[in-house]
């Protein structure tokens, strides 16, 4: 098959932190952790129908819609974006250090490559552009370009839309996914403290039904992990639904 032009949606997701946890564990423990994650990254986005293109660092791409191209590429890519930061995410601790992913999601024409075992599945400017949303994503974060987030309204919930500067492309739209339409949301504030307690996850100290789904609106995080982090729930006018 010759190499040709295909809409296609790009997922960029960046494990946060290895090179810290390196600090603070035995390198036999973060490589099998890292391993772990890989390993359910792989199976989280092919069963969401998407084609794992390749590993970089603690990165991984993946491509919606080549080879086999689906009407609800978009959805699959982000609904595999969530599935993909709630599994690595919420491993235990019996699983190894905890890790959180930040998810870059883009949809665009892209050229095909057409070999077998060839490098590069797919090129060109959407796929940079991904890169670029992943990089500027913050930790447990996910965010998509401005084609994907019309194509996915419908199903998709998303915060205020924030400019980034891409290098080599320009002035980016990024729009934060908070998590599938019509999901209860509760927006929780992240700060620094030491006349409080710890709380290892936003819900351990909110209070919150496991229902409801709660994001930090410091950090972007379901399951914020910091030992410096505290949480409080914010007041309903400040947007919390539930």
């Amino acid at each position: 098959m010759p190499e040709e032009r295909k809409l296609v949606t790009v997922l960029f997701a960046d494990i946060v932190g290895s090179t810290e946890l390196g600090l603070s564990h035995d390198p036999e423990v973060v490589r099998a952790s890292l391993g772990r994650a890989f390993d359910a990254a792989s199976e989280v986005l092919r069963a969401h129908g998407g084609t794992v293109e390749k590993f970089i660092g603690d990165a991984v791409m993946a491509v919606f819609g080549v080879p086999a191209a689906h009407d609800d590429d978009p959805d699959r890519a982000v609904r595999a974006a969530f599935a993909l930061r709630d599994r690595i995410g919420g491993a235990g601790a019996a699983e190894g250090p905890a890790l959180r992913v930040r998810v870059g999601v883009n949809t665009g024409e892209a050229v095909a490559g057409s070999g077998e075992g060839a490098q590069f599945l797919v090129t060109g400017p959407a796929v940079n552009a991904a890169a670029r949303l992943q990089q500027a994503a913050a930790p447990g974060e996910i965010v998509v370009g401005d084609l994907t987030k019309r194509l996915t309204a419908g199903g998709v919930d998303y915060g205020a839309a924030r400019e980034i500067e891409a290098k080599g492309i320009g002035r980016l739209a990024a729009w934060p996914a908070s998590g599938p339409a019509g999901s209860s949301v509760i927006e929780v504030e992240c700060w620094r403290s030491s006349t409080t307690t710890p709380a290892s996850t936003a819900r351990g100290c909110c209070g919150v039904p496991s229902s409801v789904r709660v994001i930090c609106r410091a950090c972007g995080s379901t399951a914020c992990t910091s030992p410096a982090c505290t949480h409080r729930r914010l007041p309903r006018s400040c947007g919390m639904n539930v």
